[in-house]
Formats: C-alpha cells, sequence, structure tokens
C-alpha cells in the first residue's frame, strides 16, 4: 500500500513541475509588457492547453496507470508468496536437518557403544593369544632348556669316556703281559675259525 501512496506522490509531483515549466516557459518570461489582449490570450491558452493535457492525461493515463498498479500489486502479492512459500521450505528443511541430527546423534551413540564393545573383545582376543603365545615361548623356553642340559650330559659323558679310555690306555700297557696278548690272538682266532666253517 505505501508502494502506491509513493508512486501516486511521483506522479503528481511530477504533473505538478510538468505545470510549472509550462507556466514559467521561456515565452511567459521574456513576453513584453504590452497592454493589449494579445498577452492575456496567450495565458488563457497556455491554462487551457495545460487543462487539455491533464484531462488527456488522466482520460488516457488512468487505465494503463491502474493496470500498471495492479500489475505492481500482483507481482509484489506473488513475490511474497513466494518468499513465504519458500520461508516454509527453509522452516521444513532446518526441521528436518535438526531431526537428523538427533538421529545420527543417537546413532553416533550407538555405533560407539558398538566400536567400544569391538574394541573389548579384541582386547580380551589379544590378551588371550599373548597369554597362549608366552606359555608357547615357556614351553619352547623350557623345552631348549632340557635340549641344552641334554647336549651337556652327553658331552660330558662323551668327555668321561675320552678321558676314560685315555686313562685304559695309558694303564693297559703296564696291565697287560705278552702273554695276555697271545691268549686274545688264539681267542680271536678261534672265533674266526669258527665262523668261516
Amino acid at each position: 500500500m505505501n508502494l502506491t501512496k509513493k508512486i501516486l506522490a511521483s506522479i503528481c509531483f511530477l504533473f505538478g513541475a510538468i505545470a510549472i515549466c509550462h507556466l514559467l516557459g521561456s515565452q511567459a518570461l521574456a513576453a513584453e509588457a504590452e497592454g493589449g489582449w494579445r498577452s492575456n490570450y496567450d495565458l488563457i491558452m497556455m491554462w487551457v492547453n495545460f487543462a487539455i493535457m491533464v484531462i488527456v492525461a488522466i482520460k488516457f493515463g488512468k487505465a494503463p496507470i491502474k493496470g500498471f498498479f495492479r500489475d505492481q500489486k500482483e507481482n509484489i502479492a506473488r513475490t511474497i508468496k513466494e518468499i513465504e512459500a519458500q520461508k516454509e521450505a527453509n522452516i521444513a528443511h532446518i526441521r528436518q536437518t535438526r531431526q537428523l541430527m538427533e538421529e545420527s546423534g543417537v546413532r553416533f551413540e550407538e555405533i560407539k557403544e558398538k566400536i567400544i564393545a569391538e574394541g573389548r573383545s579384541k582386547q580380551q582376543a589379544i590378551v588371550e593369544a599373548a597369554r597362549w603365545e608366552s606359555q608357547l615361548l615357556i614351553e619352547n623356553t623350557n623345552f631348549w632348556i632340557d635340549h641344552q642340559v641334554l647336549k651337556a650330559k652327553q658331552r660330558l659323558k662323551s668327555e668321561l669316556v675320552d678321558l676314560a679310555l685315555e686313562q685304559a690306555l695309558q694303564r693297559l700297557p703296564q696291565a697287560f703281559t705278552p702273554e695276555d696278548d697271545q691268549k686274545y690272538i688264539n681267542h680271536y682266532l678261534t672265533e674266526i675259525d669258527s665262523l668261516t666253517k
């Protein structure tokens, strides 16, 4: 409504400005001061021309001006409706976004709890695997220790046998006599003969 009043005020101001310019035209200001009827006639005809111009402008300009204002009013009403529809759509979109955010917050909590539960189960599995690996490592270490002890015992036995053999070789030549040697040789030959027959 204010826009219509402003446009009407602008049009009235425009007509007023035209009228002032018409009245204060160069002929009216430049006229000589003659006392005849011609100057009065010119002034009257100027007002008559102005009145005719105003009547013609009102007669032929009224419908287009009204149409222009009606179109502007419809355009403004349509624009307001579009803006209100857009506003409602934006509000609906904001509500939907808030709802999605709330749902995603709940879903985030559910996913967080699932991840924590999975982490705990994986942690338990890792602890069990580490326990099993440590048990296996202890058993392997015990086996290796037993093996090393067995190797050490065998090496000790081997060294003891070598030492005993060395001492025996040192003592046997003194303990055996040539008769003992002959006796062992005869016994050995007898066994060979019995095997060959």
